[in-house]
């Protein structure tokens, strides 16, 4: 069975950039993600605040 992956989040607003790192962290959680390429999504997903 193939592990469903986390939807991407949409950054809009407080909520989305939230839950979007929240998706991030699980993936990395689950070592769908190294350190990293985790690191460097945040970054990203930060910048647009």
């Amino acid at each position: 069975a193939t592990t469903p992956m986390a939807a991407p989040a949409r950054a809009d607003g407080d909520g989305g950039v939230a839950q979007a790192l929240h998706s991030l962290a699980l993936l990395r959680d689950q070592n769908l993600l190294t350190p990293e390429e985790f690191e460097a999504k945040k970054r990203e997903i930060l910048r647009r605040l």
